[in-house]
C-alpha cells in the first residue's frame, strides 16, 4: 500500500494500541509494510507511522522495538524538515533517562515509587525553542506533532516531571499552560486536566479536598470514555479508587 493508505490504517489501529492485542495488530501491519516504507523516499505519512509504531511498542514495554522505530521516525522527520516531529523524538530521550534512573521501573510505576530526574527535565527543556516561531507547517491529524501539539506535550510532560520532584506549584502552572495549548483537542484537554488533578491531590492537605479531587477525576474519566480515550479512562478509574481511600500509589497518565 502507499504511504497515505498505510498512515490511515495505522492511525485507526492506534486507538487500541494501549492493549496487547491492539499493539500486536498495529505492529504486525507496520512490520509487514516496512520493506516498502524502507524503499520509499522519506515523507510525512511514513514518519508518523514510525512514530506511532514506536509508541505502540512502548505501550507493551518492548524497548528494543521502541528504539528501532524511534530511529526510523527520527530519520524521516529530519529528512523532510519536520522539526516538531524531530523534537517529539528528543522528548522520548527524556523519558528514556527517567526509565534509566528508575531501573526500568523495577520498583513499580506509581508516583510514590518513581524517582525524579533533573537530567530528564533538562533534556525536555531543550524542546521549548520548538514551541515558538513559525514552525514547519506539518500536520497530518489532531495528534500528529504540529507546533501546537508539541507545545501542549512540552508543558504537559514538564508538569509531570516537576510533579515527580514535588514542585507542585511549578507543576500546576505547567499543566495550566498545557491546557491553554490544547485548544479544542478533546483527548489533550482531558489528559492535561487529569494530570493537573494529580498535582492538586498530592498538594492537598486534608481529606475533604482529596475527596473532591477524586470526584472531579471520576467525572473526567467519563469524559475520557466519550473522547475514545480508553487508556486514559482506565488509568483515571484506578486513580479514583486510590484517591477515595487517601492513598499515594497513583498511576501517571504518561507512557513510561
Amino acid at each position: 500500500m502507499n504511504a497515505e493508505e498505510l498512515y490511515s490504517m495505522v492511525h485507526e489501529l492506534f486507538v487500541d494500541a494501549h492493549t496487547s492485542a491492539g499493539a500486536a495488530r498495529l505492529r504486525a501491519l507496520v512490520d509487514s509494510e516496512w520493506p516498502r516504507v524502507k524503499e520509499r523516499e522519506a515523507n510525512a505519512e511514513d514518519a508518523e507511522v514510525c512514530r506511532l509504531a514506536m509508541l505502540a511498542a512502548a505501550h507493551v514495554q518492548d524497548y528494543g522495538a521502541v528504539r528501532l522505530w524511534r530511529a526510523r521516525a527520527l530519520a524521516r522527520f529530519a529528512a523532510i524538515g519536520w522539526v516538531e516531529g524531530t523534537a517529539s523524538i528528543i522528548m522520548g530521550e527524556a523519558f528514556m533517562e527517567l526509565a534509566r534512573v528508575n531501573d526500568d521501573y523495577s520498583r513499580g510505576r506509581t508516583l510514590n515509587l518513581i524517582q525524579p530526574s533533573s537530567v530528564a527535565l533538562g533534556v525536555l527543556g531543550e524542546l521549548e525553542r520548538f514551541t515558538v516561531g513559525q514552525g514547519s507547517g506539518f500536520q497530518l491529524g489532531p495528534s500528529s506533532p504540529s507546533q501546537a501539539v508539541l507545545k501542549r506535550l512540552y508543558h504537559e510532560k514538564r508538569g509531570f516531571l516537576l510533579l515527580l520532584g514535588g514542585a507542585y506549584h511549578e507543576a500546576g502552572a505547567s499543566y495550566d499552560r498545557a491546557y491553554d495549548a490544547a485548544g479544542t483537542h478533546q483527548r489533550g484537554q482531558v489528559k492535561v486536566r487529569l494530570g493537573r488533578f494529580l498535582v492538586d491531590y498530592l498538594a492537598a492537605d486534608n481529606s475533604d479536598a482529596r475527596g473532591r479531587i477524586a470526584q472531579q477525576t471520576d467525572l473526567l474519566r467519563q469524559e475520557a470514555l466519550g473522547a475514545s480515550s480508553l487508556d486514559v479512562a482506565e488509568t483515571a478509574a484506578a486513580n479514583v479508587q486510590v484517591m477515595r481511600r487517601g492513598g499515594s500509589e497513583l498511576l501517571p497518565y504518561e507512557i513510561l
